[in-house]
């Protein structure tokens, strides 16, 4: 039967509460009596705290209409609460972590390969003061997307995107500060986008709805390339002495942006972005003349080397052949560090 306890503190007089038959449904009673959870309150039963056991009965208490409950609000301190929250998130993260790390080794190992990074910012400076959690986020990140690239070149187009979407949740542990002026995110992005459009090209019908909804993904791009190369493509510049070695990843955006404008029956836009790609295309391939892919050739660089560094550096083959040295020499001290 319905049973009525005095109560005293945060409920006062007579508490009918109903049925309860045991610690936790008592409480529960409580709790919501007081509008709190049911952690905040302690109560008191004849001058003994109540048992942290919900499946104890009232009755092996002695609890009956005879019984005075002293119900008080636990007095939580908001720095400790909030630094409980940090903790819980931190875990969260670390275990989300933990997954994206394992299919990352899972791809690394079938691979026969272990790639190591060297945390830098887009200037090139180390990055210091990273958490464990984020060094690990940047690094999965970066490892996913080199292995989604591979088979983007391979022509795996429907495995890249699965394992670049992959990289993209990776990054997304990261926390934002740290990922939000790099353009390592918007070049995964675009090349997500990429591999989606080359499902698309093959015929594939239900690549058709996925190339337009990765518009979104291309604003994204479009934003993250504007922080961190700037709105005119200045701060590249100004890392780069001048050069704008990443002109490459505006050819695609904007032939991408081109081709979703088409489907969304926009022709001015589709013009305007199709000849903008059309026209950073032209001024890449005017830097690499013969005579330039021959003097890196006498250096012992050729083949896409040679025709990547010259687009990276706007057809000086000098700084062409420093660039792909430089390159060299760290590639070699990272195997030697990773042996």
């Amino acid at each position: 039967r319905a049973m009525k306890l005095r109560c005293a503190g945060a409920v006062s007089g007579a508490f009918d509460v109903g049925d309860a038959a045991t610690v936790g449904e008592l409480m529960d009673a409580l709790a919501k009596r007081v509008g709190v959870p049911g952690e905040d309150l302690r109560v008191f039963a004849g001058g003994r705290s109540l048992p942290a056991d919900a499946s104890t009965t009232l009755e092996s208490l002695g609890v009956s209409e005879k019984t005075r409950l002293v119900v008080s609000r636990v007095r939580r301190d908001p720095a400790i609460e909030a630094q409980a929250r940090r903790a819980a998130q931190e875990q969260a993260r670390a275990d989300r972590l933990a997954k994206i790390e394992q299919a990352a080794e899972a791809l690394a190992s079938r691979a026969g390969e272990r790639a190591r990074f060297e945390l830098e910012d887009q200037d090139g400076d180390g990055l210091a003061g990273v958490s464990e959690n984020d060094r690990k986020a940047l690094v999965c990140g970066l490892t996913l997307h080199q292995k989604g690239r591979m088979m983007l070149d391979a022509g795996d187009f429907a495995d890249a995107l699965g394992v670049f979407e992959l990289a993209e949740e990776a990054f997304a542990v990261a926390d934002r500060a740290l990922t939000e002026n790099l353009d390592n995110v918007p070049i995964l992005r675009l090349d997500a986008a990429w591999a989606q459009f080359q499902e698309f090209r093959r015929g594939d019908a239900a690549a058709a709805g996925s190339i337009d909804a990765g518009a979104e993904r291309l604003r994204l791009c479009r934003e993250g390339f504007a922080r961190a190369h700037g709105p005119n493509l200045e701060r590249l510049r100004a890392v780069h002495g001048g050069c704008s070695p990443e002109l490459g990843l505006y050819v695609r955006l904007e032939l991408l942006e081109g081709v979703l404008a088409i489907r969304a029956g926009d022709a001015e836009e589709a013009r305007k972005k199709l000849k903008a790609a059309s026209e950073k295309r032209d001024a890449l391939l005017s830097v690499i003349r013969p005579e330039s892919v021959a003097a890196l050739a006498s250096m012992g660089i050729d083949g896409p080397e040679a025709t990547r560094a010259l687009r990276f550096c706007d057809g000086n083959v000098d700084a062409a052949a420093a660039h792909v040295m430089d390159a060299r020499a760290k590639a070699e001290a990272a195997a030697e560090a990773a042996a």
